[in-house]
């Protein structure tokens, strides 16, 4: 009886062993996942969303809610200057900065994302455009008074809220990416 208890006690344990593990395994899965998800919806140099995150979101958007919506193109001035001056290392010290920025004056709610380059762009749904100019005004003052660098940052803005009967989300984002250039 000793030999058959001792028999099963280690089976049992190696069962136990054995389903440890693969919860261990499970839960390292799970994590990979999560940091895969991540990486796929976020800039790697500034940590924002990337312009994949930014598309689907506004799609989303555009199909849940008849709230306002606005979107606001932005550009970081000076950054091939910057590149060019003080070298790259500068120049994603400007992009970092100009994202942090734009991060931390958006409300909760709003998506801030890097869409390339120098480009970035904003989500702001149940928002009014007087609110948009309002957040480009601060972004604008923020940056004028940032001292990381030898040189002001500097980022032009445009917004336009999305007139629904006259247009789809992809027009409002060109009448936006214009006001901004017209800024530039």
């Amino acid at each position: 009886i000793g030999t058959l208890l001792s028999r099963y006690g280690h089976r049992g344990l190696q069962l136990r062993t054995t389903m440890n593990s693969l919860e261990n395994s499970e839960m390292l899965h799970q994590k990979e996942r999560a940091a895969l998800e991540q990486l796929a919806e976020r800039d790697s140099l500034t940590r924002l969303y990337n312009r994949h995150k930014f598309d689907k979101f506004m799609q989303e958007c555009a199909q849940v809610t008849t709230a306002p919506i606005c979107i606001i193109s932005a550009d970081a001035n000076f950054l091939k200057l910057t590149n060019d001056v003080f070298g790259h290392e500068s120049g994603d010290t400007l992009l970092r900065s100009v994202a942090r920025i734009m991060q931390d004056l958006a409300k909760t709610g709003w998506l801030v994302a890097r869409c390339g380059g120098d480009e970035f762009r904003v989500l702001l749904p149940n928002t009014r455009l007087e609110t948009a100019l309002d957040y480009c005004r601060r972004v604008t003052r923020h940056c004028q008074k940032d001292r990381t660098l030898p040189i002001p940052l500097s980022v032009a803005l445009g917004a336009a809220e999305w007139d629904r009967e006259r247009e789809n989300l992809e027009k409002c984002f060109a009448r936006a990416d214009e006001k901004m250039y017209q800024h530039k």
